[in-house]
């Protein structure tokens, strides 16, 4: 396997995993693992409701756009490159000045995606949103043949 951090070609066409970069997996990726989205989520609970006026229905779970620029600005990506990521982050909807948990999970990894070296998506994808939600470790189970509803059951 070559130094630098390139991926080699394996005989068989596909790219082995490089070692000298464990961060990255070994397909592309399309969604929060488990241990990125607690460690989001670790940085949304130190910071939500600062500076949030407390007339706004559910400001704890809101973070202020001031203290999402501070937060983000530790990254050292270019101020026009964070502003695209609020942009995606709030792509057809009113933009208030402020993140739900959701909306910030999905900033911090997409901020992570552009320092491991991946360019900005045009849209966020449902998996991303889907694998950043409560719900994103939820999997269906098999239905039986009697039950008309499809169960739900955390992993």
């Amino acid at each position: 396997m070559r130094k630098g951090g390139r991926r080699s070609k394996a005989k068989n066409g596909k790219t082995e995993f490089n070692e000298a970069k464990p961060w990255k997996h070994h397909n592309d990726a399309k969604s929060l693992t488990k241990e990125e989205k607690k460690r989001y989520e670790g940085v949304w609970a130190s910071n939500r409701g600062k500076y949030v006026p407390t007339e706004i229905p559910g400001y704890t779970d809101l973070v202020h756009g001031l203290v999402v620029r501070e937060v983000w600005k530790r990254s050292k990506l270019e101020d026009e490159q964070l502003s695209r990521v609020w942009l995606l982050l709030k792509k057809g909807k009113e933009d208030d000045g402020f993140l739900n948990k959701l909306e910030f999970i999905v900033g911090l990894w997409l901020i992570d995606q552009c320092l491991y070296g991946k360019k900005l998506p045009v849209t966020i994808s449902r998996e991303v949103w889907i694998s950043a939600s409560d719900f994103g470790d939820i999997e269906p189970q098999k239905a039986k043949k009697r039950d008309k509803l499809i169960k739900f059951t955390r992993k």
